[in-house]
């Protein structure tokens, strides 16, 4: 990111405002400050926690380079990361408290934010012919300045106009910005023009884009300072007027309320100014909100017009009287609605005491459907509190979460807003309650900082309608400053399996999940449009693929119109932005085998006739094994669903599995592979089990109620041969008793299962979604492999069934390679209800016995 304005001199301290919007990780950024002259310094790097702030000092990190902290200088800030989109909302704060002054200035982008690769229609970014501004007078001592920043390789010719109120030229300033350098332009001609309120047209040899713009306006003599209120450098491309609606929130006149603890006596007059940077004029229709009685109130005003590139204040004490507010003490709410062009407004607002010291700005806010919205900054420490304003513009009433971010935790308050109401609330008041939130949070009163978020009630990524704005003021200081806004929103979208394979008549899940500029991942399987390139290969629907035929289909997925992370845009009226994201996964349809009869063959055999089967072989099919020593012939011409083959089998090959591929050659796409066994003395003939591994519930409560049994140890024979390698197949079924009332012993073990004599095992069942290890590891020998007889459930089985005990006989078959059985028996499984754990929770414990 990059722009902003830093100032130092005696008495101006500076400071760089960072929130981190991920709430999952950490955020190292390392902070680089641009000199007018072009000069850069790069102080030390920072490291900003999840949803944390971190504040830098520039003048102490010009003082650790050896310059002095109170020289006059001045610049932009680059601010450098390693992230996949823009984490931070970034601002530069200059108070200067001999004088109560305060100016805030935002960082933007150095580049079109990365997201925008993932976006069909992202927000366009074409640069403007200008940048315009705003410019008007508190009192008639007021002055102003304009910085530009150069972030271009090429110095600037740069001219500054400022024009009166009906557009016509008052003064004009030329000026060569060097190279990623800075100029800081002086308007001492607004303390002798006649004209209280005008504009600043800035034109550069170098595009927009490459230009950073900001100014201010003061009257150290009273305290009074605030900020100039440029149109984004980037201009959206929207030639057509659309329903516009903006709000300036929390405006105040008359009396100060007594939660602000101002000095007595304190008024407030508002203001609000607007200006026509449009070749068009605009009509805009006023309407007055405020509370009374705990209910909302309004007042339609009469249109306001603006011809074009003029600028207007409005006659607040008109509009007041005219809603019946002559006598108001209080807050309220001016919204403006009308056919408007993006970008052709630039309004100001705010509130200001009889004394032209306590300035409390208000940024124009675009009223419009959002997701979440971030609050950068809020503080209640040295003098400073922060007050917040709400305003539920919907038909409807609305629920939200206001959540308070801080170092070591968080707190979220419930908000319920009845149709068009204001809440307005203190956060030092917040604190004081210590009122616990629904999970048991509070703000602890030793906190005096954060960030914070406004969501919906049920999720951060929940459509809302809300306006708000916050500013942070010390009564001490008489400062008060705006706090930046972000629009939160999805940063980009991702194919959980790209490139993705299937087989012929199978089916895949693919899944679409969007990334929210909190670091959390939504799925979109359900609200995305599928499509694919051929139909004829695949078809999809909500994410699932169903492999047709044998080929390279391209899977496509779209979601359209979502809302977009755009965390720099600080300054209004700009409306959260919205984008169409896509992605599209490569993709191949292979044959697939369903089956390879026979599945064996002995070491030294040549010619065995072999039948492999599935579909999506072709016409021309080739088969292929994995290993050595495996030589297969197939006949010609294929079938799409079977080949006729011949295997011939190498002596000396060795004992296991080979994996065996069909090939459609039309295409060159490989099945997956399916095994075919080699034996070196045909097949095992006999087997005999143990159980010795007892394994107890008491190694995986508390997740598991129901559990667990025991590992039988099998051994094949004859044992005058080594077997290993070679898979044995169990069949389970019900045995010859059951006192349990159900199957107990298909849900104890899978119906067919498929061991590798020789393999070692790890007894483990699933708890609360994991996979549990609950006994050493076996090490496999010669002739052995592992069979785990177990019964696992969440639930408490006797205790639903009211039983004490009961048992269940199971009958299992073990089958070689060759389709012959070389065991069959009888196990039981036994259940005895039984209690476990400090508060004696009902359990039942299974045992397995032969």
């Amino acid at each position: 990111m990059v722009g902003g304005l830093w100032m130092t001199d005696p008495n101006i301290k500076s400071s760089i405002y960072l929130r981190n919007s991920v709430e999952t990780d950490p955020v190292t950024v390392t902070p680089i400050l641009h000199l007018s002259n072009g000069s850069k310094y790069t102080l030390a790097e920072v490291n900003v926690d999840p949803a944390g702030i971190a504040i830098i000092d520039i003048n102490n990190g010009l003082s650790t380079l050896g310059i002095s902290p109170a020289a006059t200088l001045s610049g932009y800030v680059e601010l450098q990361y390693l992230w996949g989109w823009d984490p931070f909302c970034a601002t530069i704060r200059n108070v200067d408290t001999v004088h109560s002054l305060i100016f805030n200035y935002a960082l933007r982008p150095t580049a079109p934010p990365p997201i925008m690769a993932h976006a069909v229609h992202p927000t366009p970014a074409t640069p403007a012919q200008a940048v315009e501004g705003l410019w008007w007078k508190q009192e008639s001592n007021v002055t102003g300045f304009v910085s530009v920043a150069n972030l271009s390789g090429s110095p600037a010719q740069t001219v500054i106009q400022v024009t009166d109120d009906l557009g016509k030229p008052i003064a004009q300033h030329k000026v060569t910005v060097s190279s990623h350098g800075m100029k800081l332009v002086n308007l001492n001609e607004l303390q002798t023009t006649a004209a209280l309120r005008g504009g600043i047209r800035v034109t550069s040899t170098t595009t927009m884009d490459n230009l950073v713009v900001n100014g201010g306006l003061e009257d150290q003599a009273v305290g009074y300072s605030a900020n100039m209120s440029f149109s984004s450098e980037l201009v959206r491309s929207q030639p057509t007027e659309t329903q516009t609606t903006v709000a300036e929130l929390g405006l105040m006149t008359g009396a100060a309320d007594a939660m602000m603890f101002l000095p007595g006596g304190t008024t407030f007059t508002p203001y609000s100014v607007l200006r026509n940077i449009s070749s068009d004029p605009i009509s805009l229709v006023p309407t007055l909100w405020w509370m009374e009685g705990g209910s909302p109130r309004s007042a339609q005003l009469p249109t306001v017009t603006l011809a074009p590139w003029r600028t207007q204040s409005l006659d607040m004490k008109s509009l007041l009287t005219a809603s019946g507010l002559m006598s108001f003490n209080g807050s309220f709410n001016l919204v403006f609605n009308g056919q408007v062009k993006a970008g052709s407004l630039i309004m100001t607002s705010g509130s200001v005491d009889q004394t032209n010291s306590y300035v409390f700005e208000v940024v124009p806010r675009f009223v419009g459907e959002s997701a979440s919205k971030s609050l950068q900054y809020w503080s209640t420490g040295n003098g400073d509190d922060t007050m917040v304003t709400i305003w539920n513009p919907a038909d409807e009433a609305q629920d939200f979460a206001y959540t308070f971010f801080f170092s070591g935790g968080h707190y979220t308050l419930p908000l319920h807003l009845e149709p068009r109401a204001t809440r307005t609330f203190n956060v030092s008041g917040i604190i004081q309650s210590q009122v616990p939130d629904a999970d048991g949070n509070i703000i602890p009163a030793s906190v005096h900082e954060g960030g914070a978020k406004i969501a919906g009630s049920m999720a951060e990524n929940q459509h809302i309608l809300v306006a708000i704005d916050s500013g942070t003021y010390n009564v001490r200081k008489a400062t008060c400053s705006n706090n930046c806004q972000e629009c939160d929103g999805y940063t980009s979208a991702q194919l959980a399996d790209n490139p993705f394979a299937i087989g012929v008549g199978g089916t895949h899940q693919q899944n679409l999940s969007l990334t929210y500029g909190s670091g959390t991942q939504y799925n979109f399987n359900g609200n995305a449009s599928w499509s694919s390139s051929n139909t004829s290969m695949a078809t999809v629907a909500a994410g699932l693929i169903r492999g047709v035929s044998v080929g390279s289909p391209m899977i496509n997925a779209v979601v359209y119109n979502v809302p977009l992370q755009e965390g720099y845009i600080c300054t209004g009226p700009n409306s959260c932005p919205t984008s169409t994201f896509a992605e599209s996964s490569p993709g191949t349809v292979k044959p697939v085998i369903s089956s390879i009869l026979p599945d064996w063959g002995k070491a030294g055999t040549n010619n065995i006739p072999v039948t492999i089967k599935g579909s999506g072989f072709g016409t021309a099919a080739s088969a292929q094994a994995s290993g050595t020593g495996i030589t297969i012939n197939v006949s010609q011409p294929t079938q799409d669903g079977q080949i006729n083959a011949t295997f011939s089998i190498q002596t000396g090959t060795a004992q296991g599995a080979q994996g065996v591929t069909v090939t459609n050659t039309t295409v060159n796409t490989a099945s997956a592979p399916q095994n075919f066994y080699v034996t070196t003395q045909g097949c095992p003939s006999s087997a005999s089990t143990s159980l010795t591994d007892t394994l107890s519930l008491s190694s995986v409560f508390p997740n598991l109620l129901t559990g667990i049994g025991n590992v039988a140890r099998v051994t094949v024979g004859p044992t005058s041969s080594n077997w290993n390698a070679l898979p044995i197949e169990e069949l389970i079924s019900d045995g010859p008793s059951n006192t349990c009332g159900v199957d107990i012993c298909l849900l104890g073990s899978e119906q067919a299962s498929l061991f590798t004599i020789g393999s070692g095992y790890q007894p483990a069942v699933v708890e609360g979604g994991s996979v549990v290890d609950v006994g050493p590891l076996l090490v496999g020998t010669t002739d052995e492999f592992f069979d785990q007889y177990t019964i696992v459930s969440p639930q408490d089985f006797l205790g639903q069934k009211r039983l004490n005990s009961c048992a269940a006989a199971c009958s299992q078959q073990y089958v070689n390679v060759c389709g012959q059985t070389i065991f069959s028996h009888n196990f039981t499984f036994t259940l005895t209800h039984s209690t476990m754990g400090a508060s004696n929770t009902p359990v039942t414990l299974v045992t397995a016995s032969e």
